[in-house]
């Protein structure tokens, strides 16, 4: 009688210092620390929320490998497949591609271009065919298809990123990293005319970043 006694006054007073619920909290954050297979599986959950990092743009789009020298013009190791059949032309087209062309242009002291009819007239006849190569020197391509020409422009002026302000270039050193971006900002380059098919193909006159020439950014 006695031990009972004891007992019940014993665990009137553990109560009394840590309620029942406290200690029942306790052993569940315990038991979350100590076992394994909760551990990884909250691994596992953080891992397949994680996003994929892209490197920004359109995905699945791709520009070509510019070669723009007095030679025949090179084609590239991508070769992306567009599809067969080509997206309705706007009428307009060359005009937004120009005036985005023209919006970097004026971002770094270069004259803008000016519209080409005859070199809209050769831009859209090359987009609408669906092989990936380049058909003329002065020529910068882009396998999307997007009738506001901003995401062909912008890819072509991301390449910026591997120059340096204020270094003059042999353009046989950066045509393959930086072409697009050479003959987007040329100097020299006054004329453009773009045209969208199976591809996004603007021409240019007088062409710019021929291997021989340097290019300043």
């Amino acid at each position: 009688m006695q031990l009972t006694t004891f007992l019940l006054a014993f665990a009137a007073a553990v109560a009394a210092v840590s309620p029942a619920g406290a200690d029942a909290a306790g052993l569940v954050v315990l038991q979350k620390r100590l076992d394994v297979t909760q551990r990884t599986a909250c691994l596992l959950s953080s891992r397949a929320n994680a996003t994929d990092p892209s490197s920004g743009g359109q995905q699945g789009a791709t520009t070509s490998t510019t070669t723009t020298t007095t030679s025949a013009a090179a084609k590239t190791s991508a070769s992306p497949k567009p599809s067969p059949t080509p997206p309705p032309v706007s009428s307009s087209f060359s005009g937004r591609c120009i005036n985005r062309m023209n919006y970097y242009r004026s971002r770094h002291g270069r004259a803008p271009f000016s519209f080409s009819a005859s070199l809209q007239s050769r831009a859209q006849s090359w987009a609408n065919s669906c092989v990936w190569s380049h058909n003329s020197v002065g020529q910068n391509m882009w396998s999307g298809t997007e009738q506001d020409c901003i995401a062909a422009v912008d890819a072509w002026y991301a390449e910026i990123r591997q120059l340096s302000p204020g270094r003059t270039y042999a353009i046989a050193s950066i045509w393959q990293t930086a072409g697009h971006l050479t003959q987007l900002l040329d100097r020299n380059t006054r004329y453009a005319g773009c045209g969208v098919g199976c591809k996004t193909v603007c021409d240019f006159d007088p062409a710019g970043n021929v291997i021989g020439q340097t290019f300043a950014l």
